[in-house]
């Protein structure tokens, strides 16, 4: 996807075509299925977008060209006329990650990242589908089964956890209150008033017999 500056609103960015490369040729060409789709930014992401139209604009002026208000986000060319070679992306991703010596990512992975993590946070797969292009959400599933299974496993050890605690939790109660020893020896031998003397149950006759 390459958007034009139209297709930014807000917060929201509206994917509704996508550029190709065959060989010297570049063009446009609807999404795959023939949708369009919304893709949300978040509040501190809101800004970058207006920033780097400022940046795009003072660009335009330093050559004395006006950059173009339906062109596209990212051109090579400072009226945003045509867009940037796909590729380009690709390529810039890659020597970042190298020079993280992180090689074995690229710009496919970030696609990967959201996606489980989209899942693993609980997003339910039409949702997920939604902002990853998807036409049916089981093929997210699919792709992403990994993900759902680290949530099964992790329900299954929330639940295990749960379950642990309240035997454990039963057979305290059924045992009783703890009992000290040593509470129950001084309550034995204290002659103190608050543990008077047990008196005795029998009867004082007269003449001294009892």
């Amino acid at each position: 996807m390459q958007p034009r500056w139209p297709d930014i609103d807000g917060d929201v960015i509206r994917i509704r075509r996508s550029v190709y490369r065959a060989g010297k040729e570049r063009g446009e060409k609807g999404t795959q299925g023939g949708r369009e789709r919304q893709i949300m930014i978040e509040a501190p992401g809101v800004e970058h977008p207006r920033r780097w139209r400022i940046r795009c604009q003072d660009r335009a002026a330093e050559v004395c060209v006006q950059l173009a208000a339906d062109g596209f986000v990212v051109s090579p060319f400072p009226d945003g006329s045509r867009p940037v070679n796909p590729d380009s992306f690709s390529s810039a991703v890659h020597r970042l990650c190298v020079d993280l010596e992180m090689p074995h990512v690229h710009l496919h992975s970030l696609r990967h990242f959201a996606a489980t993590e989209m899942l693993s946070a609980g997003i339910d797969a039409r949702n997920a589908a939604e902002v990853l292009g998807h036409a049916n959400p089981s093929l997210t599933l699919s792709v992403y089964a990994h993900a759902t299974a680290d949530r099964q496993r992790h329900a299954d050890d929330v639940l295990g956890c749960m379950l642990t605690a309240e035997t454990t939790h039963d057979a305290l109660v059924a045992a009783g209150p703890p009992i000290d020893a040593a509470v129950i020896d001084q309550s034995s031998t204290s002659t103190s008033p608050a543990h008077p003397p047990k008196r005795s149950n029998r009867v004082r006759l007269p003449g001294g017999s009892s």
